[in-house]
């Protein structure tokens, strides 16, 4: 009987959100008594892996690059050894040549379907010549519209998927209007780990920390409003700041697990990253979320759905003076938890009956 769940997500060792989505997808896949594997597909994020691995090397052998470069270097290994030691990653070749092995395909979480990132292969819509069973697990476009020119191949792609889930409220809508299928709403799958697990993983960083330090992740770039904002805080807490996505910055070496030590252990979290402010909600800490645009697309929906789902609208930074001193009431906010970790436990078991009741008929028809 097949037992193999393949994984498709975006891939590499730069995105602390997406290496953690990852992780909580394989671990819900062994919860059901599955075994998974991450296809690690090259679409660039691979080769920048193995070039960062390279440069790391180069540096240890011949001393020769820069501090930045340095730090890249590091920050490259962290995350390589997070994938290596915490993952069960399979190339695409090993894939492509096993593909018949495996019982399901689960495609997502991150924004696997963002316009930016779709490419030429079918790969993040599960298009291959197999006959397991497919569903998108809290998979994100990452927008509000798709563009007229690849809407077809939205259109071609959400096919092949037996259930299909998303994350945010605007993807269950995109999908509606594609292809007039009803996709489940989910929470990102790092919500269907308690903090204890997450603890579990979590390391304290080698680089100095203060008692009481702030963090600060973003990965657009904030307006001045926002840093004025941010450096009053800075100013009138005295708290030492954390950078994780400036090169210069001592902790910008910080891998996955680092990261989240910093997300369970801050005063507060400033952040454009849906992730950060996930962790923020798990762990429970004071944060602000900041309008970010990329490529000249607000990614602003999947933060949107969110803080709505948790009743935190209200923690959408603004330019308002001292706004930073509200608290953060996490009152109900558990309950909200609960019953979104049903509704994925509810999906899942629907996903995963489906695959028993395929294998079985494999087995009656001798295959």
């Amino acid at each position: 009987m097949k037992n193999k769940i393949a994984v498709l997500t975006l891939y590499g060792c730069f995105n602390y959100g997406n290496r953690l989505q990852n992780y909580a997808v394989e671990q819900m896949v062994k919860e059901w008594g599955f075994e998974p594997r991450s296809v690690a597909y090259d679409d660039g994020r691979i080769r920048g892996c193995a070039s960062g691995l390279l440069k790391a090397g180069a540096r240890k052998l011949f001393s020769a690059f820069s501090n930045p470069y340095q730090a890249r270097s590091r920050r490259y290994l962290n995350f390589a050894a997070f994938n290596q030691e915490l993952l069960n990653v399979v190339r695409m070749g090993s894939f492509a040549k096993q593909m018949r092995q495996f019982a399901g395909i689960i495609v997502g979480s991150d924004q696997v379907w963002n316009p930016i990132e779709l490419k030429d292969s079918g790969f993040y819509f599960a298009d291959f010549p197999v006959g397991c069973v497919r569903c998108s697990l809290a998979a994100s476009f990452g927008v509000d519209q798709i563009p007229n020119e690849l809407k077809g191949r939205y259109v071609d792609g959400l096919k092949h998927f037996d259930l299909l889930s998303v994350r945010e409220d605007a993807g269950k809508s995109i999908v509606k209007e594609l292809c007039g299928r009803e996709a489940d709403v989910l929470l990102d799958p790092v919500f269907y780990l308690d903090k204890g697990q997450w603890r579990a993983i979590e390391r304290k960083p080698r680089e100095p920390l203060g008692e009481a330090y702030f963090v600060c992740y973003f990965l657009g770039r904030p307006s001045r409003a926002d840093w004025e904002l941010i450096e009053q805080y800075e100013k009138k807490t005295g708290y030492q700041r954390v950078d994780l996505y400036e090169k210069g910055s001592a902790h910008y070496v910080s891998g996955p697990r680092e990261f989240l030590y910093f997300a369970d252990h801050a005063q507060m979290v400033f952040t454009d990253s849906f992730h950060a402010v996930s962790f923020s909600i798990i762990f429970e800490r004071a944060f602000w979320a900041f309008h970010r645009k990329d490529h000249q697309e607000d990614m602003f929906s999947r933060l949107k759905t969110l803080l709505k789902k948790f009743g935190l609208e209200g923690r959408v930074a603004s330019n308002s003076d001292k706004k930073w001193e509200q608290a953060v009431s996490y009152e109900g906010v558990r309950d909200v938890m609960t019953a979104e970790k049903k509704k994925t436990e509810l999906f899942l078991r629907r996903y995963f009956e489906m695959i028993q009741q395929k294998n079985m008929q494999n087995c009656e028809n001798g295959l």
